[in-house]
């Protein structure tokens, strides 16, 4: 934000360029040293500033076109010293401070009202904060802060942290004399995106040939093939059964299981090069994968197998190429599927998605770890729809569910938000010779996209997504049909 104008302003790193995003503000702004915040969900800038009427309040400024979202007056006495965003939680925190009491309190802070509700307790003889001293660790779930014990001001600076859950303190490191510290950041890693082998945070497309075993990468940009590499061929006997990332590194690896023996390997991946491979362990024929996902919230992917014969259903909890354990997680009657491995609630945990093959119930399981914490009825869909697969059409890091009706081909999304469709919308109609192969972030746009093949003649197809409309169709090649998309 540049203030002479109160303008939204996109500043290129190399030149230091400012390219205002939209008009400015009006009657805008002094802003409280340190006190801003970013919502990468909702594309919005938050910053505590005054107007030219000395009014102070809680400005919500679209990062997409520079206008004022938001604009919540606060009171004179707010106290409020610091503002950090947590995109895990979508919860805007506070850090606030009453001179009169020497206590610091955290505080969830309402963007829409400017309304401040206490997480917990108080911080006793608490804090002269530093300006721009304070950043948040989403995963943890801790809000950080550079402060000075109030009631000595020739104490050493400390580093506090704050839990985003209880407001308990859970830290408080005194730092060096002369740290001379200005600014502090949590570097956070980005959420792994599906089947990007490059760590460019676009999904790209892992090809096979059915008749050489032939494997194949295309990294992708959008609408457009950037780059094209042969990674090996493998016996026919071994098919790929899944995508994920064993290792947290945020490239995709390879899962694949030979269809004879029942032996699983992984193939850890960097771009288009092997990195690492390892044998995982071995099933008998009626155990089948179900899907990968991260159960225990390592960022690393664990295996759902589900047994076709007893419905029994166990987690391979994996540490890269290695399992550490087996754990079984209920049994339920096979004329249930699983149709789904995906994170409804957003806490960064794969929950099941569960379809009953004769009534078209669905169902989600909600899990910690591989314990059932919840599960709920969704719906019941008839069965000509079928769920065609789980993403994020909104950017909310909440998984959303794609089905397609087999007989008129019709597309439809629904929005979930843990056990609530909260939308769903129709988003279009394709021919049956027309599969859905693969959901990713193609754009790198952080929703979901849907990739298509056409089984007869090869072309393949993106739909390029914002939200549940389709933004923009681009077709990316026509490839032999023996090339089938893993």
């Amino acid at each position: 934000i540049t203030f002479s104008t109160g303008t939204l302003q996109e500043i290129d790193p190399a030149t230091g360029a400012l390219t205002a995003v939209g008009g400015g503000i009006a009657n805008c702004c002094t802003v409280r040293f340190g006190a801003s915040a970013l919502d990468p969900n909702a594309g919005v800038l938050y910053f505590i500033g005054r107007d030219v009427e000395a009014s102070t309040g809680l400005y919500g400024i679209s990062t997409q076109t520079g206008t004022v979202v938001s604009s919540p007056t606060l009171s004179a006495d707010d106290g409020i010293g610091a503002i950090e965003f947590d995109a895990k939680s979508d919860t805007l925190f506070a850090m606030t401070f009453d001179r009169s009491t020497a206590t610091a309190t955290l505080a969830r802070l309402d963007p829409a009202t400017g309304a401040l509700t206490a997480v917990g307790g108080s911080i006793a003889d608490c804090c002269a904060i530093w300006g721009g001293g304070s950043t948040l660790d989403p995963e943890a779930g801790v809000f950080y802060f550079v402060g000075q014990v109030r009631s000595d001001t020739a104490a050493p600076f400390r580093l506090y942290g704050v839990s985003t859950q209880t407001g308990a303190l859970v830290s408080s490191a005194a730092l060096p004399p002369d740290s001379g510290i200005g600014f502090i950041e949590f570097d956070t890693v980005p959420d792994a995106v599906a089947s990007d082998f490059n760590t460019d945070l676009m999904s790209d497309i892992l090809w096979r040939n059915s008749g050489t075993g032939t494997a194949m990468i295309w990294q992708m940009n959008g609408f457009t093939k950037e780059d094209t590499a042969s990674i090996g061929a493998v016996g026919t006997n071994w098919q790929v059964a899944d995508l994920g990332d064993f290792d947290g590194g945020g490239a995709a690896d390879i899962l694949w299981r030979d269809i004879g023996t029942g032996n699983v390997i992984a193939w850890q991946m960097n771009g288009f090069t092997r990195e690492a491979w390892a044998s995982i362990g071995s099933a008998s024929a009626d155990w089948r994968i179900a899907g990968l996902g991260d159960f225990d919230g390592d960022r690393m992917s664990d295996i759902l197998w589900r047994n076709t014969s007893t419905g029994a259903a166990i987690v391979w909890r994996m540490t890269g190429l290695a399992m550490d354990s087996a754990n079984a997680i209920g049994t339920v009657p096979t004329d249930w599927r699983v149709v789904g491995v995906g994170d409804f609630t957003g806490e960064g945990k794969a929950d099941i998605l569960w379809r009953n093959t004769g009534t078209g119930t669905a169902l989600i399981w909600e899990m910690d770890g591989t314990t059932t914490v919840a599960s709920a009825s969704i719906g019941t869909v008839p069965l000509a729809w079928q769920v065609a697969g789980l993403g994020d059409f909104t950017g909310d890091r909440k998984s959303d569910i794609l089905w397609r009706n087999a007989g008129t081909g019709a597309v439809v999304a629904w929005q979930m938000n843990g056990f609530t469709k909260e939308d769903s919308a129709s988003i279009g109609a394709a021919g049956p010779d027309w599969q859905i192969v693969r959901l990713g972030d193609y754009d790198g746009g952080g929703q979901s996209d849907i990739l298509w093949r056409n089984t007869t003649t090869g072309d393949t197809v993106i739909w390029q997504m914002n939200g549940l409309a389709r933004d923009l169709t681009g077709s990316i090649g026509v490839v032999d049909p023996a090339w089938l998309v893993q």
